[in-house]
């Protein structure tokens, strides 16, 4: 840590009490005294013998007392330069070097190529839907959002700006889910060393409101839509007798679309199939003697459970 280093630390301290810099000191000869505050170490009046009075600090760094000035008697107050170095001072102590966060800022990756190491060093454990789902959120969300920004300079601020931004043009669950996603990013970005602990600026963003959906069938309801969908399984369509037979497994499984639609022979085991693509990951799911709502093994496509005879049916 440098002089100059000890001039910007002066800098922050007196822009937080809304003052200027003062001009730098040149060499003065020994036409010149200072008085050290009792009680406040480091702190004094330098005199000079024009009559000039300007408010000094003095700091021990990297071994070296070095010194510097606060402003002129003049403008600040004993208190107030007092108050300012304390601060410089507190500064110092702790190592803070104007000079060191510089190069630090310099040396880490915008957050684009965060982005890009993180997809390429997390993406290969995930699920194929989460990576063709957070790839789709990331290309028209994040990437680019905060353009030549540092990944340990983006602070909470930036990161509101961008989700309320992000809220009214892509909408309260797409700008939910892009935060999460920038929330695992910036947790690895701690772990990886590229931002102090506990500084997740994803952290205490507060998300949108979502709304729970909590509208249930009546019995009536579920007997009209089981009449419905066993009129349609038994229909010569083979493609409408597939989405019934498909809608039919939700409602008795709880499965989830992706996890019914992704569904092979090869993982059906007896009375419980093997979900590829569960949620939390591979799982079983009991079936119980739902094997006729699948296809044949002989229409399958590509060994498909639910497929119609001719191409095997998406979510879409």
């Amino acid at each position: 840590m440098t002089r100059l280093s000890l001039q910007e630390i002066v800098a922050g301290a007196l822009a937080e009490v809304g003052l200027a810099s003062p001009p730098i000191e040149k060499g003065q000869g020994s036409a010149r005294t200072t008085i050290w505050f009792p009680g406040e170490r480091g702190i004094g009046l330098r005199q000079y013998e024009s009559g000039r009075k300007m408010y000094v600090v003095q700091a021990r760094m990297s071994g070296r007392l070095r010194t510097v000035t606060l402003g002129s008697a003049n403008v600040l107050t004993r208190h107030l330069a007092i108050t300012v170095g304390r601060r410089v001072l507190a500064r110092a102590l702790v190592g803070q070097d104007p000079a060191e966060t510089r190069l630090a800022a310099r040396t880490s990756p915008t957050m684009d190529d965060f982005m890009g190491e993180y997809w390429e060093k997390c993406s290969p454990g995930w699920k194929p839907s989460t990576v063709a789902t957070c790839t789709n959120y990331r290309k028209s969300h994040i990437d680019g959002a905060f353009p030549d920004l540092f990944i340990d300079t983006l602070s909470e601020e930036q990161v509101v700006r961008w989700f309320v931004s992000l809220t009214d043009r892509a909408g309260p669950a797409a700008a939910n889910r892009c935060i999460d996603i920038l929330h695992a990013a910036l947790n690895k970005a701690e772990a990886w060393g590229y931002r102090a602990e506990n500084s997740n600026p994803c952290r205490d963003v507060r998300r949108n409101k979502r709304i729970h959906r909590k509208r249930f069938l009546s019995v009536e309801e579920l007997g009209r839509l089981g009449s419905v969908l066993l009129e349609r399984r038994a229909s010569p369509d083979g493609m409408v007798q597939t989405y019934a037979s498909a809608i039919t497994l939700l409602i008795l499984t709880g499965c989830r679309v992706g996890e019914i639609l992704a569904l092979k022979w090869s993982d059906i085991r007896g009375l419980r199939a093997h979900l590829r693509d569960g949620k939390a990951g591979p799982e079983l799911s009991g079936l119980a003697s739902l094997h006729g709502m699948f296809s044949t093994p002989s229409r399958a496509i590509q060994g498909w459970t639910m497929c119609s005879g001719t191409r095997a049916i998406s979510a879409r």
